[in-house]
């Protein structure tokens, strides 16, 4: 029960509830190792534990742990922001694998697609590869944005292209 250890609990009419409940318990040293993970080193937790600290000692410790450094992804993420890991890793080839997914979207019209699909396949793959293009001259967040939203269009209009040229032709199964 929060607020009650074992000696305070017995003088209360509480204890009827607490006697048959399940009492879980942590020592203080796993109680620090959990609240410091992925906050802490863990070279520093285990020299901290090292010095048998107390309750009100591992609080202010951790307290000034967390608010003094930061390691790994999270002191990457103060130095440079969300952004700037993200065009850390950035590698323009991945807008050049456009080119291939472009013209795999033309192979419906080898196996008999109408022209209908073929004019959206075009359009909607000639912009998705402009925004492409655009995306590995000048990798920004804006066009990031207008290179994913190409691809969305394309999508579409392959979809719209498959469905209409269907219908024309005769070709949609009826349910």
């Amino acid at each position: 029960m929060p607020g009650f250890n074992e000696e305070s609990i017995r003088k209360t009419p509480v204890l009827e509830l607490y006697e048959p409940g399940v009492r879980f318990r942590k020592g203080l040293d796993t109680l620090i190792r959990e609240a410091a993970t992925a906050r802490v080193a863990p070279a520093e937790v285990e020299k901290f534990l090292a010095t048998q600290p107390s309750l009100e000692a591992a609080d202010a410790w951790l307290t000034s742990a967390v608010s003094q450094s930061t390691f790994g992804l999270a002191a990457a993420l103060d130095i440079m922001g969300v952004f700037g890991y993200m065009r850390a890793d950035w590698n323009p080839a991945y807008g050049l694998k456009v080119v291939p997914l472009v013209f795999l979207a033309l192979l419906p019209v080898v196996w008999g697609a109408g022209m209908f699909y073929l004019a959206c396949a075009v359009a909607g793959g000639a912009y998705f590869l402009y925004r492409s293009v655009l995306l590995v001259r000048e990798p920004t967040q804006k066009n990031a944005i207008r290179n994913f939203l190409a691809s969305l269009l394309q999508l579409t209009l392959l979809l719209v292209g498959a469905i209409v040229d269907g219908a024309v032709a005769g070709r949609l199964v009826a349910y």
